[in-house]
Order: C-alpha cells, then structure tokens, then sequence
C-alpha cells in the first residue's frame, strides 16, 4: 500500500504531509505525558521496527489469485507498545523504507503514514483492538486480531483512493471498488497472522502484552534478541520466497487503467 510520488499531486502532498506530521508530534507529546518508562519501551521499539521493516518486504501470495499482500503490522504493534509508541515506530519505519529502498516516494510520504501508522495505531487499534485485548483471553486476541486488520486495511485503502481522487490520478468510482475487495483478503490474511503472533506471545510471555499490564513490563535482553534475529532472518529469506504477483494497490491500478505501475 505503499505509493508512490506520481500517485500525489502537490497540493494533496503538503496537505498530507503537514497533516502526518502534527499527528506524529501529537503522538509524541502523549507518549512523553504517559507514565510508561520511555528507557525501557525504547529497546522494544528498536527491535520491533526492525521486524516490522523486514516482516513488510515479504510479500504473500493471496490464495486463488495473481494479487499479492504484505503485513502491514500496525495493530500487531500496537499491541505489544500501545498506540502512541507504535505510531511512531511504524512512521521511522516507513520514513526509512521511503529513503533507503525507495519503497514509497519523498511527496508520498505523509500519505503512507497517514494510511500504514496513523490509522491502523491511533484510529482502529483503540476501537477495536484494546476492549478485546482486555478480556485477557484468546477469544478476544483472535476476535480482535481479526476484525482490527480488516477494519485497518480497508480504511487504509479507502482513505488510499479518496487521495489519488483527490489528486486526480485515479477515479475513485472505479479505482475504490478494486482496493477495498482486494485489501479485504489481505485483511484477513493479516489477521491470521496478528491472532497467530499475539496468541503465541499470550501463551509464552504475556507480560510482552504491554496493554494487559497496569505498567509496561521490561523485555528481557534474550527475548529482544530473539524478535532481532527472527527479523534478520525473514530478511535475509524476503527474496527467496517474496511472491512475484502485484501487491493490492498496483493490482487495482492496473485493473483501472489496464498498465502495471
């Protein structure tokens, strides 16, 4: 769901732009009110967009069709670090993969955080994900899991449409249909993933749940070393079995226009 610079024109640039950034500064400043210790939160925050970096770069392949998907991660971290850390931990991400891998342009990249951060952190996760997360059992971590990424990805994907209409690159009557009932399996497919990850993290440490916890709950360095080294390894493995198909968005894009971006 990245996009990319000829996606925005200028004026929706600036306008998303200066929108990610009072958000992202916004989620500063509440993290700094909160009473969670930054000094211990920050190790987790590193290892985690680490994973959250290498975890984006392996794409899937949806089942019976050509489209493929990515685990965009927002509700899965924000489960673990609350909304506020996990907005700006996923915004470093997206920033990083925009300026080292070219995944997301320069004038895109207030539109990707609005749509891959913004909402999934600060917008679902505290309407859908936290009451179900609450009731500290697995009903609810799959319940929630599930029902968050879809909410998540299909918001991303209108809120997608509506700025590329808004930009006159894409007709929203055409182009919006295609996003949502791709990113719907994609969805779903995310949130497989979440309920299996938070599920297992549930079973074997759930104290790494910081929303259960009246406080957040120091990491141990064994276990960070653990979530460092799976993220290296899905890395080093991204290119070996990443699938070959279009991603939702240029999927969409080219069922619109009839070109592959």
């Amino acid at each position: 769901m990245h996009m990319f610079n000829a996606m925005v024109s200028p004026a929706v640039c600036a306008a998303t732009n200066l929108t990610a950034a009072a958000l992202v500064g916004y989620a500063i400043v509440k993290l700094r009110r909160s009473n969670l210790p930054l000094r211990k939160m920050a190790p987790m925050m590193a290892v985690s967009a680490a994973f959250i970096f290498a975890a984006q770069m392996l794409n899937f392949s949806l089942p019976g069709t050509e489209v493929s998907g990515h685990l965009i991660g927002g509700i899965l971290l924000a489960s673990l670090i609350g909304p506020w850390a996990s907005t700006l931990t996923m915004a470093a991400v997206i920033t990083l993969q925009c300026l080292l891998m070219g995944d997301g342009g320069i004038m895109a990249l207030g539109c990707n955080i609005i749509n891959m951060a913004v909402i999934p952190c600060m917008v679902v996760y505290p309407i859908l994900m936290r009451p179900l997360l609450r009731r500290k059992n697995m009903t609810g971590i799959v319940m929630g899991s599930i029902f968050a990424s879809v909410a998540a990805l299909l918001l991303g994907a209108a809120s997608l449409s509506v700025m590329t209409a808004l930009s006159g690159t894409m007709p929203l009557g055409e182009f919006m249909p295609y996003m949502l009932q791709v990113h719907l399996l994609i969805g779903l497919a995310e949130g497989l993933i979440t309920a299996l990850a938070l599920g297992l993290v549930f079973r074997l440490r759930p104290e790494m749940l910081g929303e259960m916890n009246e406080e957040f709950a120091p990491i141990k360095r064994s276990t960070l070393a653990v979530i460092a080294a799976m993220a290296l390894l899905i890395a080093a493995s991204a290119s070996l079995v990443a699938s070959q198909y279009p991603d939702g968005m240029e999927w969409s894009i080219e069922q619109v226009s009839g070109m592959r971006p």
